[in-house]
């Protein structure tokens, strides 16, 4: 099995690459080791085995700014996942509220956790926050299902919810002061997802645009979903935003799926290793198309 960790640590981003010839999986996480600049010019890096919870496999989902980790992991033989904060070298277990199993998904620097809880039989999957020793339940649109992918650090979370039981019942939701409420659909689709929030307040992600297919990635800002279109295929995703407004995450073209960048505002920024300056709302490749 191949295990691929992205982390950015001290800014710079770095791709550790793993492989895994056995059937235990661990996650793990890196630090720079900054040595003298007559021995060697890149930074090195060493890989630190984060452990489990007693079980056969745990994976890392979400770093935040303090280096604190959140994911999933193995509870002992038991069978079950629980979601876990990695901090100060330590592995804590955060428990599954009501639930058989839960995962973090995302954590912001004040340490707020969010992710989903759930049963084997799917009888409840629902998003929950961890904040202050303390699992919540975050409820759902009126529907079945919800999970969390992300917070900021004012407390917002987003996700998606089921507003019904129906197929295209999902929607993106943003759960501030206590409220969960839905961000609608693009024009012509039944569903939506949110898959990241910046500092600011706004949402990405991907709503369907006709039926419950031809999903477009989406940006939410001050009460607007706009379309940010594709790479000139079909489809599109939104996975994350800086709080600078750059949108990252992928799109099909010509049948393949390649991640792209999408400037929302008008700035200077690194693409293919060379300067240039986007236009407004412009999505551009990162790689080259095939």
């Amino acid at each position: 099995m191949n295990a691929n960790l992205t982390l950015l640590i001290g800014g710079l981003l770095t791709t550790i690459h793993n492989e895994l010839t056995g059937a235990d999986t661990q996650v793990f996480a890196a630090s720079e080791v900054r040595q003298n600049s007559k021995l060697a010019q890149a930074p090195k890096y060493i890989v630190i085995d984060l452990g489990t919870l007693g079980g056969t496999e745990s994976h890392a989902r979400d770093i935040n700014e303090r280096g604190q980790v959140v994911g999933v992991s193995l509870n002992g033989d038991s069978g079950s996942y629980h979601a876990f904060l990695y901090s100060h070298g330590s592995l804590q277990d955060l428990g599954t509220l009501n639930a058989e199993h839960s995962e973090a998904l995302g954590i912001n620097d004040h340490g707020e956790i969010v992710g989903v809880i759930w049963n084997n039989d799917y009888s409840l999957y629902h998003a929950f926050r961890y904040s202050d020793g303390t699992m919540e339940d975050l409820g759902t649109l009126g529907g079945k299902y919800s999970i969390a992918f992300d917070v900021n650090n004012a407390g917002q979370v987003i996700g998606w919810s089921r507003i019904g039981d129906a197929l295209g019942s999902n929607r993106a939701f943003l759960y501030s002061s206590g409220v969960m409420r839905s961000l609608g659909r693009l024009a012509g689709g039944n569903n939506s997802e949110a898959f990241g929030i910046n500092n600011v307040g706004q949402v990405v992600g991907a709503s369907a645009t006709f039926g419950f297919g031809r999903d477009h990635a989406f940006l939410y800002s001050e009460g607007t979903m706009q379309d940010l279109g594709t790479l000139g295929s079909n489809t599109s995703k939104a996975n994350g935003i800086s709080d600078g407004g750059y949108v990252v995450g992928e799109s099909t073209t010509g049948g393949f799926g390649i991640p792209m960048l999408s400037s929302i505002q008008t700035a200077l920024c690194r693409t293919l290793e060379r300067l240039e300056e986007p236009q407004v709302g412009r999505m551009e490749s990162t790689t080259t198309a095939r």
